[in-house]
């Protein structure tokens, strides 16, 4: 019975550090490791960063338990929208990543394209999001942070595209 506590504990412990307390995604440590994986084996990828366009607006109008409310929401939407291989996690704030196994940038780029329109039009408040993707090259050198650092850049432009 001891041991069965133990482990019951242990995993818990394991459970928060690879899970978002709130949201209940993955944590940005469970995606940074695994695209850090991912590079070590040359294993083509696309990994989308995105930031929610709207949740100040919401915490400034409605208050931060309705922020809180909205990111869950979306957290749970966004995920029922990826494939069981994707990695979905929350790396901060209204920033979330995805981790996209064998995908290609422009259909990782086609498939964010689809799920915003959906997320948009299906539910009120909308759900509306930036995201910008970067896409592992044959035999590359970059880093997990290189590939984030793109993929973050990606989504200001798409932001300043779409708000300008």
């Amino acid at each position: 019975r001891e041991l069965a506590r133990e482990n019951r504990n242990a995993e818990k412990w394991r459970s928060i550090g690879t899970r978002d307390s709130l949201t209940g995604v993955f944590s940005r440590r469970y995606i940074m490791e695994h695209t850090a994986a991912l590079l070590q084996y040359d294993t083509q990828f696309s990994l989308v960063f995105i930031d929610l366009d709207c949740l100040k607006q919401i915490n400034d109008r409605e208050g931060h338990h309705a922020g809180d409310l909205y990111l869950i929401q979306f957290a749970k939407v966004f995920q029922s929208c990826l494939r069981g291989s994707d990695i979905f996690a929350r790396v901060g704030g209204d920033e979330f990543a995805v981790l996209l196994p064998d995908c290609l940038m422009e259909t990782a780029a086609r498939r964010m394209e689809e799920i915003r329109s959906r997320l948009a039009e299906q539910y009120s408040p909308p759900f509306s999001f930036s995201f910008g993707v970067s896409c592992t090259s044959d035999h590359s050198e970059e880093s997990t942070e290189d590939l984030f650092g793109r993929a973050d850049r990606a989504m200001y432009r798409d932001k300043k595209t779409r708000f300008e």
